[in-house]
């Protein structure tokens, strides 16, 4: 009987154990793959804001040149600065430089 005790003590603190480191290497294999699931997620999540942000700057940068090409047209046509600035949004400041 002894024996049997002694076998089943020896179990019980096995499984104890093997749960034990069980639960250990599952909790850093479950951080590894959250991790790489995080980074992965963060990149597509950069790679769209960056595209969007840049076909954003992109149209705002043709709306600038094609105001700055009106306007030079514009000054061409002797307009006034005050009336190309009205129909441009241009400053005033910028048609002046333009017009030099």
């Amino acid at each position: 009987m002894k024996y049997e005790l002694d076998l089943y003590d020896k179990w019980s603190e096995g499984r104890a154990e093997g749960i034990k480191e069980g639960i250990e290497q599952g909790l850093e294999k479950g951080i590894e793959i959250g991790e790489e699931r995080g980074v992965a997620k963060g990149r597509e999540e950069g790679i769209e804001i960056g595209q969007t942000q840049g076909r954003q700057e992109g149209i705002q940068q043709g709306r600038e040149e094609g105001a700055i090409q009106i306007a030079i047209a514009m000054l061409r046509d002797n307009i006034g600065f005050e009336t190309i600035a009205q129909y441009t949004q241009l400053p005033i400041e910028t048609i002046k430089k333009l017009s030099q």
